[in-house]
């Protein structure tokens, strides 16, 4: 099965339906070589689709990041992904507003998939906290923890690195914040439009 261009196979879940009301307490998948599992629930809140509420909790592990990657950026190279996910949200309306929140952390991958995501966040290069962070991770800087917390309509990336012992200078915390991105953004590349906060 296909969702947006990404191929999900042997899906096993439990689906529980009733009142306006969608649940998947386990849901297990494999996902390009690696595996994913987690639980949703969608409360249709009586048709009232400003007032919907749903939550998403995935855990993915050895997943092929390569293939994760648009078409243009691969480079044919095999990395693994861990990570996991988890959001919560009030509103299926776009003109009405969605609010979203929650975190997901990447607790493994590597530099070169790494620096294939940043570029997919700022694709035109004018966020100079990413064109920074993408020029330690060409220096040396290894990512051992992405994360990306959602609140407020804006998504607020982090990265912990391991700093390589051959570079002279250290960085604050071994961490490097970056600028907000609006989630806006991801809304709009998804035809849905301005409408998060």
């Amino acid at each position: 099965m296909e969702l947006k261009e990404y191929a999900v196979e042997d899906i096993d879940l439990e689906l529980y339906a009733g009142e306006g009301r969608l649940e998947v307490p386990a849901l297990v998948a494999r996902l390009y070589g690696g595996n994913l599992g987690g639980r949703m629930v969608l409360d249709l809140a009586g048709g009232d689709l400003k007032k919907a509420a749903y939550g998403i909790n995935l855990t993915f592990a050895n997943v092929n990041s390569d293939l994760l990657l648009p078409k243009g950026t691969r480079d044919g190279k095999y990395g693994i992904i861990n990570g996991n996910m988890d959001f919560q949200g009030i509103g299926l309306d776009p003109a009405a507003g969605i609010r979203l929140e929650g975190q997901a952390y990447i607790t493994e991958i590597g530099p070169k998939v790494a620096d294939n995501l940043l570029r997919s966040l700022d694709p035109q290069g004018v966020d100079s906290s990413i064109r920074t962070t993408r020029l330690l991770i060409n220096r040396g800087f290894k990512p051992k923890l992405m994360t990306f917390v959602l609140r407020h309509g804006y998504l607020y990336p982090e990265i912990i690195f391991a700093q390589p012992w051959y570079f002279p200078m250290r960085l604050s915390g071994g961490k490097v914040e970056l600028a907000r991105i609006p989630l806006d953004m991801f809304l709009r590349s998804s035809g849905q439009g301005p409408a998060a906060r």
